[in-house]
């Protein structure tokens, strides 16, 4: 075992207020997940999505100024188009939970007008994250050999082709018995997630130790978000998925990972 990584990632934890506290929340809620029954967690996961949802921005709004948005300026793109995600996904976890859940009683609203909001911030997020991560790639083009490019251009569509697949089949299961409508919308998240796929690994692959923390914990939290949305997707096709699954804490940890790069971002500009 390597104590000495293990020493210094406690030591980031407990000195750094902020990761300590997340730490906390995250623990609370995995044991709020665990111990309430699921006609409580209905409740109690609609009053806390969209808040959590919001805190990313929140804590993106200190340091707006400083990062500024320029098109020639690629990491502000990203940060950007990412505080743009965040806002989108805020609005639409209200949009399900609070008017959806809370006030009309309607579990799982699919389609509404959420998915609009969820669309909007994937894409979002995903032209910020391919801005930057081609610009670093630009940068260091010269110093990647073609084999490497190509072996990781091969890994990365097998892994897009499986995450396709596995997506694919809860949709051609339903296909005779959804609507147009939904398809449609299974479609599109399905695309997103595979090109969130691609530059996720595309980026760990190429980049590696180019990749920075910031920009790292992005697409850590988009791969939550993917592994979220394929284990949605079988739970909802075995009739198991509802509001407050404990699959959510997926989901939820892309928030708390998204926090955390905005505030590696705070940090930054201090």
């Amino acid at each position: 075992m390597n104590h000495g990584k293990t020493f210094s990632l406690w030591s980031i934890i407990f000195r750094e207020h902020f990761y300590f506290t997340l730490l906390l929340v995250y623990t609370l809620l995995i044991l709020i997940y665990v111990i309430f029954p699921a006609e409580n967690m209905f409740t109690i996961s609609a009053l806390i999505y969209p808040l959590i949802a919001l805190i990313p921005f929140l804590i993106y709004i200190p340091s707006a100024k400083k990062v500024g948005f320029s098109w020639k300026d690629k990491f502000s793109i990203m940060v950007v188009f990412n505080a743009l995600g965040a806002i989108s996904w805020f609005v639409a976890e209200v949009i399900w939970c609070y008017y959806y859940n809370l006030f009309l009683r309607i579990e799982i609203p699919y389609p509404s007008e959420a998915d609009f909001f969820y669309i909007l911030a994937s894409v979002l997020v995903i032209v910020g994250i391919a801005v930057y991560i081609n610009s670093i790639y630009q940068d260091l083009k010269g110093k990647i050999r073609t084999e490497e490019v190509i072996t990781s251009v091969i890994f990365t569509g097998f892994l897009m082709s499986f995450i396709g697949i596995i997506l694919f089949y809860p949709i051609t299961t339903y296909a005779a018995e959804e609507e147009l409508t939904i398809l449609c919308l299974d479609l599109i998240y399905v695309i997103l997630d595979v090109i969130m796929t691609a530059l996720i690994f595309f980026g760990f692959l190429i980049i590696r130790g180019k990749i920075g923390k910031i920009l790292l914990l992005f697409l850590l939290s988009g791969l939550f978000v993917i592994v979220y949305d394929v284990a949605f997707a079988y739970l909802d096709l075995i009739g198991l998925y509802y509001d407050g699954h404990p699959i959510e804490l997926l989901d939820i940890a892309s928030y708390f990972l998204d926090m955390c790069a905005f505030y590696e971002i705070y940090k930054l500009y201090q």
